[in-house]
């Protein structure tokens, strides 16, 4: 009797704590900053480590975050430059949570680290590519580096499932069509 006693309060404490852990999501900016700052210390972030990253609140109803390099570094030696991380400032009342945000920064720190690479002429090509053809096939290899690489997969699949929530299905089809799904993003992880 005292022992399934002691494995019921056990059990209601456990999946109490676990749905709490659950519903932690971001809150502020200072939030944000403190995530990307964490995943910079992963491995694979390392040649990102030291970057300089501004923050710049975008509304907007269909991006919620995007990577860009900062226009007036651009020419200069790639460990000078600036990196542009933009956010619509609505994600702090639609409760994305923390592992969902950790997948997209993920992401958006992956093209931070593909830009590096890259030299100016690479990059003006880059935004040419962008602006002319479809960028379908860049934004699916950069999420192929997040699972793959940086074994994020779950939490992108987080974030994708809670995007698809904020957007009408128009949007949310054109999504599909630009980024891995979570289906497609299960089926890379079993590869």
């Amino acid at each position: 009797m005292w022992k399934t006693a002691c494995f019921i309060i056990y059990v209601l404490v456990f999946t109490n704590q676990a749905k709490a852990e659950l519903h932690i999501y971001l809150k502020n900016v200072d939030q944000l900053k403190a995530i990307v700052e964490e995943l910079k210390t992963q491995n694979d972030f390392a040649p990102i480590q030291s970057i300089h990253i501004e923050y710049k609140a975008e509304p907007s109803d269909m991006v919620f975050f995007s990577a860009s390099i900062k226009k007036s570094t651009l020419l200069g030696s790639r460990d000078n430059r600036s990196y542009i991380l933009s956010y619509a400032p609505q994600i702090f009342q639609r409760k994305l949570s923390l592992g969902a945000a950790k997948g997209v920064l993920a992401h958006e720190l992956a093209h931070f680290l593909d830009y590096s690479n890259r030299n100016f002429f690479q990059m003006i090509w880059l935004a040419v590519e962008a602006q002319v053809t479809d960028h379908r096939e860049y934004e699916r290899e950069i999420d192929r580096v997040v699972v793959s690489e940086l074994n994020m997969g779950e939490e992108l699949i987080q974030f994708r499932e809670w995007l698809y929530r904020q957007l009408t299905p128009r949007q949310v089809e054109i999504k599909k069509t630009v980024y891995l799904t979570p289906r497609e993003i299960k089926i890379l992880k079993k590869e």
